[in-house]
């Protein structure tokens, strides 16, 4: 029963991996290959790329209706392209050689503002 449930984790890791370098949700294809185990996997492998985020650009999430887009990396703020709002965020300048990504870039959120 145990090597079952370890070749089930091994399946989602996989499936989050193969869907990490297709500009898919890791967390998302990990889910489904721990739930189908080599199914999930072999789907990984058959979705397609999904849209990768342009050089000098950034994922964005609007707050007030929750559309994905890319915003300039040095903006201070964007215009949402469904509620048409203007968004505040913090500006991020260019990474120094060899310095890794914060964990709300990784997520691709925005860090909290203080008030």
């Amino acid at each position: 029963m145990e090597a079952v449930l370890i070749v089930w984790g091994i399946c989602g890791l996989l499936a989050a991996v193969i869907a990490s370098a297709k500009h898919r949700s890791a967390f998302g294809w990990l889910l489904i290959g721990v739930l189908f185990g080599p199914l999930g996997v072999l789907a990984a492998l058959v979705v397609g790329d999904g849209d990768p985020i342009p050089k000098g650009m950034r994922k964005v999430v609007c707050p007030h209706c929750f559309a994905r887009q890319a915003a300039q990396l040095s903006a201070s703020q964007y215009e949402c392209w469904q509620c048409k709002r203007s968004v505040e965020t913090t500006p991020i300048g260019p990474r120094r050689p060899g310095e890794r990504e914060t964990w709300q870039e990784w997520l691709g959120k925005e860090p909290p503002t203080k008030n």
